[in-house]
């Protein structure tokens, strides 16, 4: 038997099953940095959207973002960052992945993570352009938080619906 040196979870292994296993879990954290990234830039563009939308609501007043300049960059950048801060959320799914499950339904994650980050964000970027007052990160960090207890809670447990078996399809109808 040959030892093998998986190089991604940095473990020396000659147990062919256990490499199988570690190469597995590579590839669902590399799932994981995969969607972390995704779920971010999504709700970076949502934010972005949705301040510009609350600043056209107030009557695009010179304060959120400069007339005619800004509105695409803030997008953007917005995009961008939330791309890096999915980063982040994706080493924090890994472990919520350790601790759960190995399998997280990344689908209900997204929709519950984006569900709940558009209108709080409404919310939030509305108030604080109405008031004049900027909140640093602070919309962001409260996204980031809602999202990871979506995640927490959401993220694993049984199946909605069993999967159709052999011994289940074949029984007789009712």
């Amino acid at each position: 038997m040959v030892p093998r040196l998986c190089v991604w979870t940095m473990t020396y292994s000659d147990d062919p099953q256990r490499q199988a296993r570690s190469d597995l879990s590579a590839s669902r954290r590399r799932l994981h940095v995969v969607f972390g990234i995704l779920l971010g830039a999504s709700i970076g563009f949502a934010d972005g959207l949705v301040g510009l939308h609350a600043w056209f609501l107030l009557g695009r007043p010179d304060f959120f973002v400069r007339r005619n300049w800004g509105e695409g960059l803030h997008v953007i950048c917005l995009t961008y960052g939330g791309a890096l801060t999915g980063l982040i959320y994706a080493f924090l799914l890994d472990s919520i992945a350790r601790r759960r499950g190995p399998k997280l339904r990344l689908g209900y994650i997204y929709s519950g993570s984006v569900a709940v980050a558009i209108p709080v964000l409404f919310c939030i970027h509305y108030l604080s352009i109405a008031n004049r007052t900027m909140p640093f990160l602070f919309p962001e960090l409260i996204v980031f938080v809602l999202s990871l207890a979506v995640a927490w809670l959401i993220g694993s447990g049984p199946r909605l619906r069993p999967r159709a078996t052999d011994s289940s399809a074949n029984n007789t109808q009712r």
